[in-house]
């Protein structure tokens, strides 16, 4: 029934489309691929209702003026600060001064956040610095561009300053934006829903292969699924001089008879495009399917009830949204909106909103993840049959050159796993999964201060017999403290052994593991403390001049032994 809606050439555009992307190796399929009217088979079944509520059309659209959000000026500030040269000297200025205080280049360098700039208000802690021997001063509450004016003439980039300040300007003064907001069910939209020509993506995204591109084909399959976006003015090309409408903006709908609701939007949250959208729906679905629906839209987070009040009672709803191999965006605290039906029951509503996710090659539904269709492989689009591969133990990832492959503890895992849940062990000098063995860190005195226990050094060990502990530490036994969850396991510099120093990538002489105890204490003096206690000097208790330089030269000692690197040969 809706296949006939599907012109000819959108049929080789979407054809096109899945022999250029939907596979995931270098071999593409040719000769299994079924055509696109079987592929789509389940799209053809499942959209009847949503054809309806648009008017017996795939598509509807609408002009539409809403007043810029936040986000968007925050996303165009970005671009433009991020490709100005007066930013960037103004920052090279910060980075490149000596003996700077990290709280105060930090400072300095939230004048260019574009949350600070958008406001025009500086909202982090006051600081001075001196450029050109000129010392400007940075309060909370000061607007960014004075600062930034008082910087420039200390560079003397006031021509380039004047640049960006009227850059800024031009953004913060688009308040309304006008455009053509799509209503779609188009097989098409779904491919397409992360892959544009407007400079953004997702994990969805087809083109960059993203890890939950999957749930595009549940989108497309879903009975309940609107991709709702905003039209660009140039389309996106999709080769052999075929052109389809390019998203500047996007979101997802879920129309229900209870309920229609927006989802996450991309590139940034819009209230009004994502309130327009429901309330487009809600007027088709009245229309063409009698939906009572109320009018008014709630703005709600999915993770929270929403409470209506009636005379004194209180109506409370709750909703549960689940997908299969789709990102299911309400888990993350998304704020959406939704308009209830008229007269709807206040309980517990749950939907899961994903369709069938099939092969994009055959077309069929199984063989996905050793023929476990609900197998974790949410960032693949073709089966196995269609793209023999391999998956990782682990993960179930798909290995395509069984070469990559690699053994640990009985399970051939991937590259990613084997990079990010293994470690090589010192006693046995053998690779493991990290919980198989423990992780040993280096504390420098009893007691361990648990503020500073994130900066511990650590090894691996994969025995932790008493004959393996003789060879790290004297007393035998690993010694514990709990910090939060964890019960962290460490050993102390007073019993470590010659090869636990090594491995720890330490000196082992007394002296310094005196100043790496009063390191600990988190103190700017320890240092010079040190150096006075080896050259048989007493420690000055009033601050000298060259303060600061002291300071930095005993945290960047302490950053070279807490984060060692390795020798060059």
């Amino acid at each position: 029934m809706l296949l006939k809606e599907i012109y000819d050439t959108e049929m080789q555009m979407m054809d096109r489309y899945r022999r250029n992307y939907a596979y995931t190796n270098n071999t593409n399929s040719y000769g299994r691929e079924a055509s696109m009217d079987y592929v789509l088979r389940f799209w053809n079944e499942e959209k009847v209702n949503l054809f309806k509520l648009l008017g017996n059309k795939l598509m509807h659209s609408e002009s539409v003026s809403f007043e810029a959000p936040k986000a968007k000026l925050v996303e165009d500030m970005h671009g433009m600060v991020w490709n100005h040269a007066f930013a960037d000297i103004v920052r090279r200025a910060i980075d490149n001064t000596e003996y700077l205080d990290w709280d105060v280049r930090h400072s300095f360098r939230c004048l260019f956040d574009c949350d600070f700039l958008v406001d025009n208000k500086y909202q982090g802690e006051s600081a001075k610095m001196t450029f050109n021997g000129k010392t400007i001063q940075l309060q909370n509450g000061a607007k960014p561009l004075r600062i930034l004016a008082k910087i420039a003439a200390a560079l003397g980039e006031e021509a380039l300053f004047e640049d960006f300040r009227l850059k800024h300007s031009q953004i913060l003064n688009i308040k309304e934006l006008h455009g053509e907001l799509v209503l779609s069910i188009h097989p098409l939209d779904y491919m397409t829903m992360s892959d544009n020509a407007s400079g953004w993506s997702s994990c969805m995204s087809w083109e960059e292969t993203g890890c939950y591109r999957r749930g595009t084909v549940e989108m497309m399959n879903s009975p309940y699924a609107v991709v709702a976006y905003l039209k660009a003015d140039k389309d996106m090309y999709m080769g052999n001089d075929l052109y389809w409408n390019n998203k500047k903006w996007r979101t997802l709908c879920l129309a229900t008879e209870n309920f229609i609701t927006s989802v996450k939007a991309y590139p940034y949250k819009s209230d009004a495009l994502s309130t327009k959208a429901v309330e487009i729906l809600a007027r088709l679905a009245k229309a063409n399917l009698g939906w009572d629906l109320d009018e008014k839209v709630i703005k709600y987070d999915a993770c929270d009830d929403i409470c209506i009040t009636e005379g004194e009672e209180t109506l409370r709803y709750t909703f549960g949204f689940e997908t299969d191999a789709m990102y299911n965006d309400f888990d993350s605290g998304v704020t959406s909106h939704i308009i209830l039906a008229k007269g709807l029951a206040p309980k517990h509503y749950w939907l899961n909103y994903s369709g069938v996710g099939n092969c994009m090659c055959c077309g069929n539904i199984e063989d996905f993840g050793d023929g476990d269709y609900d197998s974790d492989c949410e960032g693949i689009l073709v089966c196995d049959v269609c793209s023999p591969c391999t998956r990782c133990d682990r993960c179930c990832h798909s290995v395509y050159d069984d070469s990559s492959l690699m053994e640990v503890d009985g399970e051939w895992i991937c590259e990613n796993c084997y990079e990010n849940e293994t470690a090589e062990s010192v006693d046995d000098e053998e690779v493991h999964f990290h919980e198989n063995m423990t992780q040993v860190y280096l504390a420098p005195s009893v007691p361990v201060n648990m503020d500073s226990t994130y900066n511990w050094n650590y090894i691996w060990l994969y025995n932790t017999d008493i004959d393996t502990l003789d060879r790290f530490t004297t007393s035998c036994t690993l010694h514990s403290v709990v910090r939060g969850w964890r019960e962290m396991k460490y050993i102390l510099m007073s019993e470590m052994t010659d090869e636990a120093a090594e491995h720890y990538q330490v000196d082992y002489e007394k002296g310094f593991i005196d100043y790496y105890e009063r390191a600990s204490l988190n103190s700017d003096q320890s240092w010079e403390r040190w150096k006075a206690k080896r050259d048989g000097r007493e420690w000055l208790t009033n601050k000298p001049d060259n303060w600061d330089e002291i300071a930095f030269n005993a945290r960047e000692a302490a950053r070279d032994f807490f984060y060692p690197e390795d020798e060059e040969e």
